[in-house]
């Protein structure tokens, strides 16, 4: 069974919420809302927002996160469980909007955002890549990757004036073996985050030479010898085409295909209301 990838956030690494890359503060993507640091919120107001987050059906929290991440807000996995880091990024999201940043998100604040992150994918050419090569399907900016290099086990994307790489690779061994291997920094290359979740995946970011990489392997779900992955590539300085910040964090995720129906990214939905919960007297 191949694995799913998502270089940006296809559904849900489980308790690994609190565990994604943060190692550089990341820029918005151009067009976007620019952030800001929210006031802090108070304790009272905290938990209506914790209550009001888990009160949202799992669609919506995903939905939020993902439209955050988009517009450079959120630098997290999106899993729909509630976490700081998901209310601080809704708080700087409606200070940048100018309503009140108490991280209680609106039905009219949750539509917006995902439009915004429709466009900004759009802008991008986000799209979903089932790759033969390697049996790897990924998201990836299909508008920034337009030339393709391949081989038995490999795939390769690039941008025309090779600034930015995504590599795919299938490969066989251990799971810790590999990420040993990578994780280590060399004279040309500082590890700047690694994390593995045994006999599942790991996650190695970092910078060589003039290029910061982003590198995920994961075992295969039928046979765990099988490993799967993707290394991203990208200039440390900011490059000619603008990458979206949610491209410069990339999350990832692992899914088997047994499902043939797929849910879209961003699905329309009816407006459901997320009342802030009432105090006791």
């Amino acid at each position: 069974m191949p694995c799913v990838f998502a270089l940006l956030s296809l559904a849900a690494s489980p308790a690994w919420a609190q565990q994604s890359t943060q190692h550089d503060v990341k820029r918005p993507p151009a067009g976007a809302v620019t952030q800001k640091t929210p006031n802090a919120i108070t304790p009272d107001a905290a938990a209506d927002a914790k209550a009001a987050f888990l009160g949202m059906s799992e669609p919506d929290r995903k939905a939020l996160q993902d439209g955050l991440g988009w517009l450079g807000f959120y630098n997290g996995v999106v899993d729909g469980a509630y976490g700081k880091r998901t209310i601080d990024a809704l708080a700087a999201y409606q200070q940048s909007l100018g309503v009140s940043a108490d991280g209680v998100v609106t039905d009219k604040q949750l539509r917006a955002l995902s439009d915004a992150a429709a466009k900004a994918k759009a802008a991008v050419g986000f799209k979903l890549i089932d790759d033969a090569a390697t049996g790897v399907r990924i998201g990836a900016p299909t508008k920034l990757l337009d030339k393709r290099e391949g081989a038995a086990g490999f795939a390769s994307f690039a941008s025309k004036d090779g600034e930015i790489e995504l590599d795919l690779k299938e490969t066989s061994g251990k799971l810790a073996a590999l990420f040993k291997s990578l994780a280590a920094s060399a004279p040309n290359r500082k590890v700047t985050y690694n994390y593995m979740k045994p006999d599942l995946f790991f996650v190695i970011a970092g910078e060589e030479g003039e290029k910061k990489f982003y590198r995920r392997y994961a075992a295969a779900p039928a046979d765990p010898d099988k490993l799967r992955g993707f290394v991203f590539v990208y200039p440390k300085a900011r490059p000619k085409r603008s990458i979206p910040s949610r491209l410069r964090s990339p999350t990832l995720s692992i899914r088997s295909r047994r499902l043939r129906r797929r849910r879209p990214l961003l699905q329309p939905r009816r407006p459901r209301p997320h009342r802030r919960p009432s105090r006791p007297s």
